[in-house]
C-alpha cells in the first residue's frame, strides 16, 4: 500500500518536472533558435511544394531527378550482378633476395677487411682463400656461383661450382638484369590452377660489385637462377555496358509512368479542345492541379464560356432585330391605318353630319399624335443608345430636381385621378447630372406609374441617402407584376399588354430609354413587386 502510493505520488512530480523542463528548454536559447529554425524548414517546404505544384518546369526537373536516381540504383545493382570474377595466377621469382645477399656480400667484404688472428689485427687481400670461401657461404644459396676478378677479368676467387679461370668483364655487365621477370596465366573460373603447360625457365640472375681491398680493385660477381613462386590472384571483370543499357531502359520507362497522367492530362484537353472547335461551346475541360497546364484548361474553358456568351448575345442581338422590325412595323401600321382609313371617310365624304366629320378627324389626330410619339420615342431611343453620345452634365440638388418634375407633373396626376405623395430628403444631395435627359427619365417613371395605378391611387416619390449611394423610389399599386415580367420591362417594345394594344400602353421604349439614361449616368435601375405593391428604384454612387 505504502509503495503504490508513493508511485501515484511520484508520476504526477514526474509529469510537472517533464513539462518543466520542456518549457524551459524552450524558452531557452537553443530551444528558440530551433524553434525558429524548424518553422523556416517547414516554411521553405511549403513554399517549395507550392513551387513545384504551380510549375511544370519544377514538376519534370523533379521527376527527372527521381528517375535518375533510381536508374542510378538500378544501374548499381545490376553492375554487381553482372561482375564476374577471373582466377588468375602468377610465378613470382625472387630476384630480390638474391639482389641483397649479393649487395650484403659485397658490403660485408668493404667493411671486414681487417681481421683479428691470434691476438694481432691483419688487413684482409685477396690470397686469404678461406676469409673468402666463408664469407661466400655465409651470404650464397646452394648452386649460386659466386667470384672474384680483377679488372681484367681474372678470376681470383671463385666458389667451387665456377669453372671459369677467366671472363669478360664487359658481358658480366650487358647480363646484368634490371628488370624483374615474372609469368602469368589465366585459367577456368571453376578455382581450379593449371600452370602446366605455360611454364618457363627464369633468367639468370647477374650482380656485380666493385670492391677494394688496400689499394687493389676487384669485382664481386654473383650468379643465380632464382627460385619462383605460384601467387593465385582473383580479377574480377564487370559487365558495364549491360548494366548501363538496363539503367537507361529502367529511366524511360520510370519517367514514362511518372509522366503519364500529365501526358494523359494534355491529351485530354487537346481532344476537349477538338469539341470546343466544332462547336459543343458548353463542354467543359476538367480543371486539375495548379500547373500551367491546369491554367491553359482553365482559360480554354473562360474563352469557350465567353465566345459561347458572344454567339448567345449575337443570336438575343438577331432575334431583337427581328423583333424591334416587327413590334415597330406594327405600331406604326396601326395608327397608320386608323389615320388613312379616317381621313379617306372625310375625303370620300362618308359622313352623315358635320359632327361626324369632326368625330372621324379628331380620332384621326389622335392617332397621329401617337405616331408621331413613336417616332419621336424611336428617335429618341436611337440616339441614347448611340455609344458616341456624350452627356452635358452640371451640378444639380437632386431633391429639388425630383420636386420640381413632380411639380410640372401635378396636371397630368390629377387629370388621372392619382394623387403625389413625396418623401424627400431634408438635406442637399449634389449630383452630376445631364438634365434634359435625367427629365426624360424621371418622367418616364412617373408617367409608367400613373398608367398602370389603381385609380383613384397614389404614386409615392422618395428621394433618400444612404451611406454613399442615393436612391430615388417611384412606388404605386397596380395588378401584380410576376417576376418573369419584371426583368423584361426595360426591354425595348415590351409591354405588359401583351396584345399591343396602344389604347392601354405606350410605346413600350419609354423605361428602355430610361434604363439606357440611367446606365449612362453609371446609375443602376430595377423594379420590384410583392401583392400590389409596384415599385421602381433608381441609385447613383454619390
Amino acid at each position: 500500500m505504502i509503495n503504490r502510493k508513493k508511485d501515484k505520488g511520484e508520476k504526477p512530480k514526474k509529469e510537472k518536472l517533464r513539462v518543466r523542463l520542456k518549457n524551459k528548454f524552450s524558452n531557452s536559447f537553443i530551444g528558440r533558435n530551433l524553434k525558429e529554425l524548424t518553422i523556416r524548414i517547414k516554411f521553405l517546404i511549403q513554399r517549395l511544394d507550392r513551387k513545384i505544384k504551380q510549375s511544370v518546369q519544377f514538376e519534370l526537373v523533379i521527376a527527372i531527378i527521381v528517375c535518375f536516381l533510381i536508374a542510378g540504383a538500378i544501374y548499381m545493382v545490376t553492375n554487381n550482378l553482372f561482375r564476374n570474377i577471373v582466377y588468375t595466377s602468377v610465378i613470382k621469382y625472387d630476384y630480390d633476395s638474391l639482389s641483397n645477399n649479393a649487395e650484403s656480400m659485397a658490403r660485408y667484404i668493404e667493411e671486414n677487411r681487417t681481421v683479428d688472428v691470434n691476438g694481432e689485427k691483419r688487413t684482409i687481400d685477396i690470397n686469404d682463400n678461406k676469409y673468402f670461401q666463408d664469407v661466400f657461404n655465409m651470404y650464397k644459396h646452394e648452386g649460386d656461383l659466386v667470384f672474384i676478378t680483377d679488372l681484367e677479368g681474372n678470376v681470383l676467387r671463385k666458389t667451387p661450382n665456377v669453372s671459369n679461370e677467366k671472363v669478360d668483364i664487359f658481358s658480366v655487365l650487358k647480363g646484368i638484369s634490371e628488370n624483374k621477370y615474372e609469368e602469368e596465366f589465366s585459367v577456368e573460373h571453376n578455382g581450379r590452377y593449371d600452370i602446366s603447360t605455360n611454364q618457363s625457365k627464369p633468367k639468370e640472375f647477374t650482380a656485380l660489385y666493385p670492391i677494394s681491398l688496400g689499394k687493389e680493385q676487384y669485382y664481386l660477381v654473383y650468379k643465380a637462377i632464382p627460385t619462383g613462386r605460384i601467387e593465385n590472384l582473383e580479377k574480377t571483370v564487370e559487365n558495364s555496358f549491360l548494366a548501363m543499357v538496363l539503367a537507361f531502359l529502367a529511366f524511360i520507362i520510370l519517367f514514362l509512368i511518372v509522366t503519364k497522367n500529365k501526358m494523359k492530362y494534355i491529351h485530354e484537353i487537346s481532344e476537349g479542345l477538338k469539341v470546343i472547335a466544332e462547336g459543343e461551346l458548353d463542354y467543359v475541360i476538367a480543371e486539375r492541379g495548379e500547373d500551367e497546364i491546369s491554367r491553359i484548361s482553365k482559360n480554354i474553358n473562360i474563352m469557350a464560356r465567353e465566345v459561347n456568351k458572344q454567339i448567345e448575345a449575337q443570336k438575343l442581338a438577331e432575334k431583337t432585330k427581328s423583333d424591334l422590325i416587327t413590334n415597330v412595323s406594327h405600331d406604326l401600321r396601326t395608327p397608320l391605318t386608323s389615320v388613312m382609313g379616317y381621313i379617306g371617310l372625310v375625303k370620300d365624304g362618308r359622313y352623315d353630319s358635320e359632327e361626324k366629320m369632326k368625330e372621324y378627324l379628331d380620332i384621326a389626330f389622335n392617332k397621329s399624335e401617337q405616331l408621331k410619339a413613336l417616332i419621336e420615342d424611336l428617335f429618341e431611343y436611337t440616339k441614347i443608345n448611340n455609344s458616341d453620345m456624350t452627356l452635358e452634365k452640371s451640378e444639380v440638388n437632386l431633391v429639388d430636381f425630383i420636386s420640381q418634375i413632380s411639380e410640372e407633373m401635378k396636371p397630368f396626376f390629377e387629370e388621372n385621378d392619382i394623387e403625389q405623395i413625396l418623401t424627400l430628403s431634408d438635406e442637399k444631395i449634389i449630383l452630376s447630372l445631364d438634365v434634359s435627359k435625367m427629365v426624360r427619365a424621371i418622367e418616364n417613371l412617373l408617367t409608367n406609374a400613373v398608367k398602370y395605378s389603381y385609380k383613384p391611387g397614389a404614386v409615392i416619390i422618395g428621394v433618400y441617402k444612404k451611406d454613399n449611394f442615393v436612391t430615388i423610389s417611384v412606388k404605386n399599386r397596380g395588378d401584380n407584376i410576376p417576376e418573369e415580367k419584371l426583368q423584361k420591362l426595360f426591354d425595348r417594345f415590351y409591354r405588359l399588354d401583351e396584345s399591343r394594344n396602344t389604347n392601354s400602353g405606350g410605346t413600350g421604349l419609354g423605361l428602355a430609354i430610361t434604363k439606357n439614361i440611367i446606365e449612362r449616368h453609371n446609375g443602376k435601375i430595377w423594379a420590384e413587386c410583392y401583392g400590389n405593391d409596384i415599385s421602381f428604384y433608381v441609385r447613383f454612387r454619390m
